[in-house]
């Protein structure tokens, strides 16, 4: 039960960071909070709102500054959402 409000609030936390224009976030501390929120939806099982929140990071991430993790987060989420081929491509 805690780890769900742990990642409710996360949920919260990350999505305000993201929203509010007065966080004047850099573009690596953008992609750790587009990441975080992403995972936190995985964990309480929203994957659509997971897979939403990772495309909209790798529109914007750079594919040569890309880690491993959150690529293979985002196959994850994809294949959770049933998007079968579209995963195999991020693998």
């Amino acid at each position: 039960m805690l780890s769900w409000q742990a990642y409710s609030r996360a949920i919260d936390v990350y999505t305000q960071l993201l929203d509010d224009s007065t966080y004047r976030l850099t573009p690596s501390q953008r992609t750790a909070a587009q990441l975080g929120l992403a995972n936190a939806y995985q964990r309480v099982g929203d994957n659509a709102k997971a897979e939403r929140t990772m495309r909209q990071w790798s529109e914007t991430s750079r594919p040569e500054t890309v880690e491993p993790r959150p690529l293979l987060l985002f196959a994850q989420t994809l294949a959770n959402n049933g998007k079968f081929a579209e995963a195999q491509q991020q693998y």
